[in-house]
């Protein structure tokens, strides 16, 4: 049987409450990462998927998304996690962070679509 996963942020409601900073960038452009206090590497950005095909962004991710992270993924040797923004054909934008070398995904908020940058 299907369960739906758990969106981690229900309340959020705006891209500044998961990153303090949110901007496109072009494909080839080199992304930084972060350690959190749990030891995971997470990519400072990622891809938005949907509307206008593939676009690439860069995201500095809150102290609350990089605790969120220590707290309840996993942590695995030679891993790294990056972001997603999913849009969805309701109008909505699925922020989801996800792992390099395993399946495995969490939900981090559910969007109105219109608070992306263009």
């Amino acid at each position: 049987m299907f369960t739906p996963k758990q969106i981690a942020f229900p309340e959020t409601t705006k891209l500044s409450e998961l990153f303090d900073s949110f901007t496109l960038r072009t494909a080839t452009e080199h992304l930084q990462s972060v350690r959190t206090d749990g030891g995971h590497t997470v990519s400072k950005g990622g891809h938005i998927s949907g509307r206008d095909g593939l676009k690439c962004f860069h995201a500095e991710p809150t102290d609350a998304v990089l605790d969120y992270i220590s707290n309840s993924m996993l942590n695995l040797d030679r891993d790294s996690l990056y972001f997603e923004v999913v849009i969805r054909n309701d109008g909505r934008a699925l922020v989801v962070v996800k792992h390099n070398n395993i399946i495995g995904s969490r939900w981090l908020a559910l969007l109105d679509a219109s608070e992306l940058p263009a």
